[in-house]
């Protein structure tokens, strides 16, 4: 029996990206996309024309971001930060995990100082790299 290919899209539009975060946050607007886009450049343009891209990659960080500004009640410039780290350790999914299990124990303690020594020892054994530790320390400024 002969069975059709499911097509997968690889870009979607800002009016579709809208559309699939509405149902996660209510009144996502094609405009709030366009302003997060810009302010976290994650603008993709495959081909000519005006018309924004996306991937789904793009989706998860600004769903990530919109987690952040909306349930978790977080100002921009602080998850431009988070954003950023989030972005950077999807390449790297242990450093990810890392990174999300020390951000857990200062949400926990609310003190990074335990924190830090055994930051800096994963960051000497390699484990982390600079840029986790720069905005780990960061963070815990704001």
């Amino acid at each position: 029996m002969y069975k059709e290919k499911e097509i997968v899209k690889l870009y979607y539009t800002t009016s579709e990206v809208a559309e699939i975060l509405s149902k996660n946050y209510a009144y996502t607007m094609p405009s709030t996309i366009r302003y997060y886009s810009n302010y976290y450049n994650i603008v993709r343009k495959p081909g000519v024309g005006q018309d924004r891209k996306f991937t789904k990659e793009d989706i998860e960080v600004l769903d990530y971001a919109l987690n952040l500004t909306r349930n978790e009640g977080i100002k921009l410039p602080e998850t431009k930060l988070k954003v950023t780290l989030y972005k950077k350790s999807k390449d790297n999914p242990t450093t990810r995990y890392r990174m999300k299990s020390y951000y857990a124990e200062l949400k926990e303690s609310k003190n990074p100082w335990p924190i830090i020594p055994q930051l800096l020892e994963d960051f000497k054994v390699g484990k982390v790299e600079a840029h986790d530790v720069t905005l780990f320390l960061r963070n815990c400024v704001l």
